[in-house]
């Protein structure tokens, strides 16, 4: 979202030391669009409405393991 903040808010949080700032990523978007199957943000809902605690965890398995590779 632009001009909302966020850059700011990493950036200070980013300044402790036992926080990594990563930068903008697109890791959970695209994480989410594997599990709902497509690009189309408007599935997200339906996607969320359906799916169960295995699945939620396992997307959030995979968005930790993507944020991880980008810890430095």
């Amino acid at each position: 979202m632009p001009r909302s903040g966020t850059s700011l808010v990493e950036q200070i949080l980013a300044s402790h030391s036992h926080v990594h700032g990563a930068g903008e990523l697109e890791s959970l978007s695209r994480v989410i669009a594997s599990h709902v199957g497509t690009q189309n943000a408007a599935d997200i809902p339906a996607w969320i409405g359906r799916a169960d605690g295995a699945e939620f965890e396992s997307a959030g398995v995979e968005y930790i393991q993507a944020v991880r590779t980008r810890a430095s």
